[in-house]
C-alpha cells in the first residue's frame, strides 16, 4: 500500500510540473484585451498578429442599450491588447461570428510574436487534463487545470442565437475575464476557446469552450 501510494505520489508530482511547464511556455501568446467596457482575454495564432477572442467582447450586439442597425459591423470603438511584457497596443476588429461567439482582432506587434499552436477539438476525450488560461475578474495571467467533463454539449449563449453551438464542458474555473482565452490539452495545444459561465450556468465546476475546429472555420472566412 506504501509503496503503491509513493508511486502515485511521483506520478502526481511529475504531471503537476508538466502542466506547469506548459503554462509558463504558453502565458506570452495569452494576450488580455481591454474594451470601454469590459476586461477579457485573448490569444496569438500567427506572427501577422491576429488574435482569436469572443465575439461577445468585441461586438456591441450582446448590449441592450445600443440600437444595432448594421449587427456586423457594430464593433467596440475601442480595444486595446495588453501582451505580458504589459504592452499595450490599439486593436482592428477583423470580425465576427455572433452565432458561434468568435471574434477576431490583429495588432501591429513590432516584436516577434508568441504563437500558440491549435489542435484538433474533433479529438478531444472526456477525462483529458486542460489548463484554461486568462484573466478572470481583471486578474491577468491566470492559469486553472481541470479535466474535460463533456463533450459536443449544446449551449446556446449569445443573444438571438439560431443554433446552438456544440462545446467542450471543463471543471477548470472559467470565470468573467476568461472569455477569449485558450483551452490548452496537454500537448500545449489550444483545443477550445474559453466561454465565461452564462448566468444559467453558473456554479462550480461547470466551465465551457468553443471547439476550435468552430474558431479554425471562422478565421478562416475572415482572412
Amino acid at each position: 500500500m506504501i509503496k503503491i501510494l509513493f508511486i502515485l505520489l511521483i506520478v502526481t508530482s511529475t504531471y503537476a510540473e508538466e502542466l506547469t511547464d506548459i503554462a509558463k511556455n504558453l502565458l506570452p501568446g495569452v494576450v488580455t484585451i481591454h474594451t470601454e467596457s469590459a476586461v477579457a482575454s485573448g490569444f496569438i495564432i500567427d506572427r501577422k498578429g491576429h488574435i482569436i477572442t469572443n465575439a461577445h467582447i468585441v461586438s456591441k450586439v450582446w448590449q441592450e442599450d445600443e440600437e444595432i442597425d448594421d449587427p456586423l459591423r457594430s464593433f467596440q470603438e475601442r480595444i486595446t491588447v495588453q501582451l505580458r511584457n504589459k504592452e499595450k497596443y490599439p486593436a482592428e476588429v477583423i470580425g465576427y461570428d455572433a452565432r458561434l461567439d468568435i471574434g477576431l482582432v490583429k495588432i501591429n506587434i513590432r516584436e516577434k510574436p508568441h504563437v500558440l499552436t491549435l489542435g484538433d477539438s474533433d479529438k478531444v476525450k472526456i477525462g483529458e487534463k486542460v489548463i484554461a488560461i486568462g484573466a478572470p475578474l481583471g486578474l491577468e495571467e491566470t492559469a486553472t487545470v481541470g479535466v474535460v467533463s463533456h463533450v459536443g454539449r449544446p449551449l446556446s449563449a449569445g443573444p438571438h442565437w439560431e443554433f446552438p453551438v456544440n462545446v467542450i464542458q471543463t471543471d477548470a474555473a472559467i470565470n468573467p475575464g476568461n472569455s477569449g482565452g485558450p483551452m490548452i490539452n496537454s500537448d500545449g495545444k489550444v483545443i477550445g476557446v474559453n466561454y465565461a459561465t452564462t448566468a444559467k450556468w453558473a456554479a462550480e465546476g461547470i466551465g465551457f469552450a468553443i471547439p476550435i475546429n468552430i474558431a479554425k472555420y471562422v478565421v478562416s472566412e475572415l482572412i
